[in-house]
């Protein structure tokens, strides 16, 4: 098999994973927001509520406070979630990015077969080692 034809489908399925999982990433994104944003209005009026009942004489304050921190801790592990989540898109983008400075250089020293011939096994390599899913 032609090994230029191997990094064009390989770069090809890679671009295709890629988009994907920025799409589910966007996704994802506008999810937690919109729940972290909606958790925070949530937390907001219990606040208030708890005052005024506070202020009325009608609560105990300690107790409040349990059910107010777990909703903080809840944000906070959205909020780790969400920094994963970027962490994993720029090794992804970085590595594209790696296998398209590759793709660039093997196409600068097509006119060399020694060159040409030494990117294959490289790429296979970086491939073996950097992608933590199969390609079809």
């Amino acid at each position: 098999m032609d090994c230029r034809h191997t990094l064009f489908e390989v770069r090809k399925k890679l671009t295709e994973a890629m988009q994907q999982l920025e799409w589910s990433l966007n996704l994802e994104r506008r999810a937690t927001k919109e729940h972290l944003m909606h958790t925070h209005d949530h937390i907001n009026e219990q606040q208030k509520d708890l005052l005024d009942r506070v202020m009325a004489g009608k609560e105990n304050i300690p107790r409040m406070e349990g059910s107010i921190k777990l909703k903080e801790e809840s944000i906070s592990n959205l909020e780790r979630e969400a920094s994963k989540q970027k962490e994993i898109t720029e090794k992804t983008i970085k590595m594209l990015q790696e296998i398209e400075a590759l793709d660039t250089s093997t196409k600068e020293d097509e006119h060399d077969p020694k060159t040409s011939y030494n990117e294959a096994p490289r790429f296979c390599r970086i491939m073996a080692q950097d992608l933590s899913w199969n390609l079809p």
